[in-house]
């Protein structure tokens, strides 16, 4: 039976899911919004995967549901597993007019929840019923979405249909360290440059902890629209040779990132499923991070990594940091965070 993954491969959480995916052996069908160099980057033999363009925009929606369509037929697909709400709803819209298709949904981060406007958040909502009940499973890939769901009553904490799988993530290639008996020297970060990953809070944190350290240099290893800003700041600071974003990462460039840094520092107000701390985790590297959303399913303060208050996070790194002096805490953090990988993620 003919497997059709509907889901983004741009930089993010959700595009490493999917990753993830189509890494494991499966050898799906993938409509997905750029369709060019992404099979290189993951290894993928393109006579396995045949991309359709799918638009990113609802108002596109009648061109999508076209392309769909002609897919399926196409490949003769029989199941559409949907990621993100955008696609699950033009998955359900599209099973109205073809029942027999059958979905499989994953919601990811559930963000219209924080939307100010409570007409849009009610509508958002109503979508997400849509794609719901006309879903056969939805799989969640952390308890965060499941508990918002069933407490926002767009599903039944009962419902069947709902399924918790956490990822497995197979990422062979990244270096396993040893753990560093030292002084931590490169505090890190990979990740997209926006606002919800806060890179300006990374960078005003840098500062203090430089106050206290000038040995330390920072990393921040990704792309993102707010790139420009926080370089412009880091100049203004005259910090150009402690702070380093370096823009996009991939393969080799990778394994150096992992290679260089001590520590990770991840100040995201919240996350889809951090990855990055999953990678942090298997290539053996301290973790530090907020206590927000998609944080804490993964990190246990004290035990595999060290959680900082979000709201305080500025006046609280100094001190997670002389925390980190100790060798023997640093030893057991980056023992535990790894067979945890090992026991959890990692099949």
């Amino acid at each position: 039976m003919k497997l059709l993954i509907l889901g983004s491969l741009k930089e993010g959480g959700v595009s490493q899911h999917v990753a993830s995916i189509l890494s494991s052996g499966i050898k799906p069908f993938i409509f997905d919004l750029d369709s060019t160099a992404v099979y290189e980057s993951l290894g993928l033999h393109r006579k396995y995967i045949k991309a359709i363009k799918i638009f990113e925009s609802y108002f596109f929606l009648p061109i999508s549901l076209l392309n769909l369509h002609k897919g399926v037929k196409k490949f003769d697909i029989k199941i559409i597993h949907a990621h993100v709400l955008r696609f699950g709803f033009l998955a359900a819209i599209y099973k109205v007019f073809n029942p027999k298709i059958k979905i499989v949904y994953t919601p990811h981060g559930c963000r219209y929840f924080e939307k100010k406007s409570n007409f849009l958040r009610w509508l958002f909502k109503q979508f997400e019923i849509f794609v719901f009940n006309a879903s056969s499973t939805i799989i969640f890939i952390r308890k965060y979405e499941y508990t918002k769901l069933v407490k926002e009553k767009v599903l039944k904490p009962d419902d069947i249909k709902a399924k918790l799988i956490y990822p497995a993530f197979r990422k062979d290639y990244l270096i396993q360290k040893k753990i560093n008996e030292g002084p931590i020297k490169v505090i890190g970060m990979l990740g997209s440059v926006y606002n919800i990953k806060q890179p300006l809070l990374f960078c005003r944190s840098a500062e203090i902890l430089l106050k206290e350290n000038q040995n330390l240099n920072f990393i921040w290893g990704g792309d993102g629209p707010d790139l420009n800003m926080v370089n412009n700041y880091i100049r203004e600071k005259d910090l150009n040779d402690k702070i380093i974003f370096t823009g996009s990462l991939s393969g080799d460039q990778l394994i150096t990132f992992w290679e260089q840094v001590d520590c990770l520092m991840l100040t995201s107000k919240s996350e889809i499923f951090p990855t990055v701390i999953i990678e942090a985790f298997i290539s053996k590297t301290l973790v530090i991070t907020t206590n927000f959303d998609g944080h804490d399913e993964l990190v246990e303060d004290g035990y595999n990594g060290l959680v900082v208050n979000g709201d305080n996070f500025e006046t609280e790194i100094t001190n997670c940091l002389n925390q980190l002096k100790n060798e023997e805490l640093r030893k057991s953090l980056v023992h535990n965070a790894y067979n945890f990988y090992k026991k959890n993620l990692s099949n």
